[in-house]
């Protein structure tokens, strides 16, 4: 009885299943492909979208001392009069 290296070592062979250390792989190189794909999405959607345009410019413009452009739709306080006034 000859032993081998490893036996007389106290290593032992690895007696698991083979195939699922590859199919192990094949998921987690799904995944990352998965969240590569989503992050280049985001940053191209982001661009085409303009966020990434002038980032400095609303905090420069949150310092400005000027009135608030009103609400697109809304009617301003004094150009139609006050409703409580007019009953």
């Amino acid at each position: 009885m000859a032993a081998t290296v490893e036996q007389a070592r106290g290593e032992k062979e690895y007696q698991g299943e083979p195939e699922m250390l590859p199919m192990g792989s094949w998921v987690m190189i799904a995944f990352m492909l998965f969240v590569f794909v989503t992050a280049a999405g985001l940053l191209i959607w982001g661009w085409r979208s303009g966020q990434f345009r002038d980032v400095e410019e609303p905090a420069r413009r949150m310092l400005e001392d000027r009135e608030p452009e009103p609400w697109p739709g809304r009617e301003q306080e004094g150009e139609k009069g006050d409703k409580k006034g007019d009953r």
